[in-house]
């Protein structure tokens, strides 16, 4: 009965999976950097950029690895296609100019050429000294009757330095492309929060409440945890510090921050007077400027890599009164993903603190002298 009175047009989760993607896929082609006050867009993409960094090309350069493992696949295969084609064009022309060198390619004569005790057969050419240096390096085998000889102690040289280098090549291309495609970074696309954050009461304490699952059942996340940030500061004095972060706990002390991923799972911030929200009503709400980030880490279990999905939401994102539509009856083990990020109003009435809240002045606690409880309302 209470799915009937949720007032919000359903939406497909498949379709909301498959619009975030485009958008993202669109933002990392054309480098989209929208301009709506986020720090942290909705995928998850920190909105950051590091300028004047002294030696920033040198330090990445200085870790290649890791820098080529957090480009795009296109850039990575574009170095790698230019890596092999470098050490195969560099190799071809040491090869050509041995052949020079030895009185091979001037040689054009078959017989005067094996007496003459060439390095490389049938090399008269660099066409063919590139082909040569490919085969060597790719073991693809030489063909046309090209091939080395033992006669020639430079060539041999030369065949086991370019047989090395070609060796480390691939094995740093195949360690990057491994690394990248088992790293956690494209695991969280799989990881789902709720479009809106709401605000109300949950076991007599006024909650900021965010859904959060997990879309593939087969490989959960194991040992996930989810912290939570509010950023943006106001110090004593009065100071606005745009690009800080206040922690907001979210049952860090007690462990229920710690949640089982393959159900979804309702993230709660008790807005105490810890709390950086404290003191938050529903007209304060709508003329905040604040963002609340959340990231959820945990283990892949099917790689063991680490992973981290992270989201924002803005002031208008953050709904009063309502709490999450279940998504599944009782002692059915069904969830219906349409009922994601669908939102149940309740009365605005039962929105208020905790009168046992550590904190809260003399006037604000129970007062039983007329037989009512009295509570510090919010809207």
């Amino acid at each position: 009965m209470h799915l009937m009175q949720c007032n919000m047009t359903t939406t497909s989760m498949d379709d909301h999976r498959i619009t975030n993607r485009i958008r993202q896929f669109l933002s990392r082609i054309f480098n989209t950097n929208v301009s709506d006050g986020r720090l942290v867009s909705k995928n998850g993409v920190v909105r950051l950029s590091n300028l004047h960094v002294p030696y920033k090309t040198f330090r990445l350069v200085e870790d290649v690895y890791n820098t080529l493992i957090d480009s795009t696949w296109l850039s990575l295969l574009m170095v790698f296609t230019l890596a092999f084609i470098i050490t195969w064009v560099f190799f071809g022309i040491l090869w050509f100019l041995l052949a020079l060198w030895n009185g091979d390619s001037v040689n054009l004569n078959e017989e005067l050429t094996h007496q003459l005790h060439p390095c490389v057969f049938e090399l008269f050419t660099f066409t063919g000294a590139f082909l040569f240096s490919v085969e060597t390096q790719t073991t693809i085998g030489y063909g046309g009757g090209r091939g080395p000889t033992e006669r020639c102690y430079e060539g041999t040289i030369l065949l086991i330095i370019q047989s090395i280098l070609g060796n480390l090549v691939s094995l740093l291309v195949v360690g990057c492309v491994c690394t990248k495609i088992g790293s956690g970074a494209r695991r969280q696309c799989s990881v789902l929060f709720s479009k809106n954050a709401c605000i109300a009461t949950r076991d007599g304490a006024l909650c900021l409440m965010v859904r959060v699952a997990d879309a593939n059942l087969k490989s959960t996340i194991a040992d996930a945890h989810v912290r939570c940030y509010l950023i943006q500061k106001i110090t004593v004095e009065g100071e606005l510090i745009p690009v800080c972060y206040h922690d907001m706990s979210v049952g860090f002390d007690n462990g229920s921050d710690r949640i089982l991923m393959n159900v979804p799972e309702v993230v709660c911030h008790r807005i105490d007077q810890s709390s950086p929200l404290r003191g938050l009503t529903k007209d304060s709400l709508t003329k905040a400027k604040w963002e609340i980030v959340f990231v959820l880490e945990g283990t892949a279990e099917s790689t063991g890599s680490t992973v981290q999905a992270r989201t924002s939401f803005l002031p208008h994102e953050v709904v009063w009164a309502k709490r999450f539509v279940p998504m599944g009856e009782p002692h059915q083990y069904k969830l219906n993903f349409d009922w994601f990020n669908q939102l149940l109003p309740v009365d605005e009435d039962m929105v208020f603190v905790d009168d046992n809240e550590d904190g809260l002045e003399d006037d604000d606690k129970e007062d039983t002298s007329n037989g009512r409880r009295h509570f510090k309302w919010f809207g």
